[in-house]
């Protein structure tokens, strides 16, 4: 996945994380934020090390795939 690959050598700050936004429920941190015109909306889990985000469309609330594509330009 994307996030693997990102933040292999990384190592989560809480500090870092919750001046940022995320907020910590349990053992984790999370953090969601609408862009292009409230069209989407990103949210990203931090647990432990591990990074893992999700992107949804907000007018069916479903999630978006194509950002993990290795190939999404539609040429051959």
């Amino acid at each position: 996945m994307l996030e693997e690959e990102i933040f292999k050598r990384k190592l989560a700050e809480p500090a870092k994380l919750e001046a940022y936004g995320f907020r910590k429920e349990g053992d984790s941190y999370h953090y969601q934020v609408d862009f292009l015109a409230g069209q989407f909306q990103a949210q990203i889990t931090v647990q432990g090390n591990q990074v893992k985000g999700e992107v949804y469309d907000n007018d069916n609330h479903e999630p978006i795939f194509c950002y993990e594509r290795k190939v999404s330009t539609g040429l051959t």
